[in-house]
């Protein structure tokens, strides 16, 4: 799917990522572990490497390499893919403080009801 990305970036089609739960919740974790948390995210973002990757089939991953070599070359493609994994980690914190912010507020707005 590294070439679909890139395809997709390209075209400027939009992309939606979905992770499993338990993964979710561990990326959110490391998020709430501060620093630290933070940069293992960074250095897994920063560690990506398209030319290093393999497909179900030879024929495919040597079709696919060699349509990136010819085109906009490893570099490139991971920076894009980064750029992309950033913005949406991004998106995922954007959520996540939006779900603690109205859990934060609800009982608050609902202690001024009362109170009228």
């Amino acid at each position: 799917t590294i070439y679909e990305q890139h395809v997709a970036i390209q075209l400027k089609v939009p992309v939606s990522m979905l992770l499993p739960h338990a993964e979710e919740v561990s990326l959110l974790e490391r998020m709430e572990q501060g620093a630290s948390g933070i940069y293992q995210i960074c250095n897994a973002l920063l560690a990506f490497d398209s030319k290093s990757a393999k497909a179900s089939f030879e024929e495919d991953e040597r079709t696919v390499k060699a349509m990136i070599e010819q085109t906009i070359g490893f570099e490139t493609l991971d920076a894009e893919i980064t750029t992309f994994l950033v913005s949406w980690v991004k998106q995922v914190l954007g959520a996540h403080m939006e779900s603690l912010m109205s859990n934060v507020y609800e009982p608050m707005e609902t202690d001024l009801v009362k109170g009228s």
